[in-house]
């Protein structure tokens, strides 16, 4: 199928509702974006400081995760700065407040900070269930990266869940719903 056809073939599925994306929890974001649309990869950048990390973890990752916990959702994130734990932290402190009215920052809750105290940590505890439910759906990447080691780390996980097919001189990831 060539680009003139999927264009269209999109066209067709807008025209049934199809193409509708998930929220990202902020409206006008989704407005202006159309929400987080599947088989879409987002590029963020920006110097150290300037909530590239906090867009990502509220918008792409927690609201997508918590608010549609039986949707099949595949979320691979490249971290070139921050570590999976960190990252893992950052949600679960997302989940605290959100669940329980709880602040407690991710320095906190890895005792960086300030050592977390016994109360704090039985809700840590409770969060650790919402967090294993999302481990096969929110996959961290948080190794040195270059363009060889990309393609090789995504293409048995594209494979799982669809085909890449060959167009011409590129390959289309084709899902299998």
């Amino acid at each position: 199928m060539g680009i003139v056809q999927n264009l269209y073939t999109n066209i067709d599925n807008g025209l049934k509702g199809l193409n509708k994306g998930l929220s990202t929890g902020l409206p006008k974001l989704d407005e202006i974006t159309g929400g987080v649309q599947r088989s879409t990869y987002y590029t963020i950048f920006g110097l150290s400081g300037t909530g590239k990390s906090a867009l990502l973890s509220y918008c792409y990752f927690y609201r997508l995760l918590k608010d549609n916990p039986n949707k099949d959702i595949l979320i691979i994130l490249y971290s070139l700065e921050v570590s999976a734990e960190i990252v893992y932290a950052k949600l679960l402190s997302l989940y605290l407040y959100e669940t329980y009215g709880l602040i407690v920052p991710f320095m906190e809750l890895l005792s960086k900070s300030k050592t977390l105290t016994e109360e704090r940590y039985r809700y840590v505890l409770m969060g650790k269930e919402w967090l294993e439910s999302i481990e096969n759906k929110f996959i961290v990447f948080d190794k040195a990266l270059n363009a060889k080691k990309l393609y090789h780390s995504l293409v048995p996980i594209l494979q799982s869940k669809g085909i890449l097919e060959k167009q011409g001189d590129r390959e289309v990831f084709i899902p299998n719903d």
